[in-house]
């Protein structure tokens, strides 16, 4: 049997096939179109019945998809109650969805949880009672493992790492707030911080690569410059870490996490592998028993463990999901896992 996994961001939505060892055997990463939920959900089901087909399987092969969204989600994990990104705002993402699976139990969550509680079960939080997880993408997402479990909110909405304040009166959030996490650690920050540097400097190596055009600078070509030593970017760069670092003081004084996870889109655009990034700014800023880790892409493959799954209430028994490149399969049982 399979799995099918939807990891719903901002920029893109990736979909992913995985089979009863763990390995992602198709995957698809689609442009997000920034349609309604109901078309959003229409293309998306769309999309993986083709993933299907495409390996010449059916329905009938599927045990559960799963399906993560970059906001908060309502107690029942039926409803994204608000995913700004997405402009997705009491949206029935689940019945949307489940009206074209009509064999196949779907399952809803915040991405960030999703990504929590797979490094709970197989990843870097294992064996930790207390850890702390940023996701940085389009947006910041977070989780918090406490005392060993997800910690998932005091009404099970889930937590909000990313909508913390970080600057009093500072740059405007997609939440309408000011001075967010968001608004300066996850990728557009970095791009935007970008963009407005190249405007600046018109001899830096961003404005040269960028032929001077902002739209073309992106959180990538930001950390690409800086690595090649130029001074614009690697200003821009250094702010950036300064930022992220200070949202994690934030949570070392807070909650005391033996480990602080980092993940997400922008990791993959090289941001930990900066030689300045862990050593040289994050080091003046973390207690040497915190750790950083750059999370894993790739999970089911690099921990090829089979799932036991419960197929009477078609819930998962440690772990609670898998999880496809960005942490995106979340087969189920997730709301039991984290209240039990």
């Amino acid at each position: 049997m399979y799995q099918i996994g939807v990891d719903i961001g901002g920029t893109n939505i990736k979909i992913g096939l995985v089979d009863d060892t763990w390995e992602i055997v198709s995957r698809i990463s689609i442009p997000f179109p920034h349609l309604d939920g109901a078309q959003v959900a229409e293309r998306i089901a769309g999309e993986c019945h083709k993933l299907l087909a495409l390996r010449g399987l059916t329905e009938d092969s599927l045990d559960s998809v799963g399906v993560v969204v970059p906001g908060s989600i309502d107690s029942t994990g039926s409803i994204v109650l608000n995913a700004y990104n997405l402009d997705f705002h009491n949206v029935p993402l689940k019945a949307l969805l489940q009206s074209y699976f009509q064999k196949t139990p779907v399952f809803l969550a915040n991405d960030a949880d999703g990504a929590c509680l797979a490094e709970l079960g197989r990843g870097a939080f294992k064996g930790f009672q207390t850890a702390v997880l940023f996701t940085l993408g389009t947006g910041v997402g977070g989780g918090l493992i406490l005392g060993g479990r997800m910690f998932t909110g005091g009404k099970h909405q889930g937590v909000e790492l990313g909508h913390m304040p970080l600057v009093a009166g500072g740059i405007p959030c997609t939440c309408g707030n000011l001075g967010c996490i968001e608004a300066y650690c996850s990728a557009s920050a970095l791009g935007r911080a970008g963009a407005k540097a190249m405007k600046e400097h018109p001899k830096s190596l961003l404005f040269v690569r960028s032929d001077g055009n902002p739209d073309a600078i992106d959180a990538k070509l930001v950390v690409d410059c800086a690595k090649e030593g130029d001074k614009t970017a690697t200003a821009v760069f250094n702010q950036y870490i300064d930022y992220l670092g200070s949202a994690c003081v934030s949570m070392i004084h807070l909650l005391d996490p033996e480990v602080i996870a980092l993940g997400g889109g922008l990791c993959n655009a090289g941001v930990l592998k900066h030689p300045n990034a862990a050593h040289n700014r994050f080091g003046k800023r973390l207690p040497q028993e915190v750790l950083l880790h750059r999370l894993c892409q790739d999970f089911p493959r690099r921990h090829g463990q089979r799932r036991r799954y419960d197929r009477r209430s078609h819930a998962l028994r440690q772990p609670a999901l898998t999880v496809f490149h960005s942490y995106s399969q979340f087969i189920g049982g997730f709301n039991t896992y984290a209240s039990s």
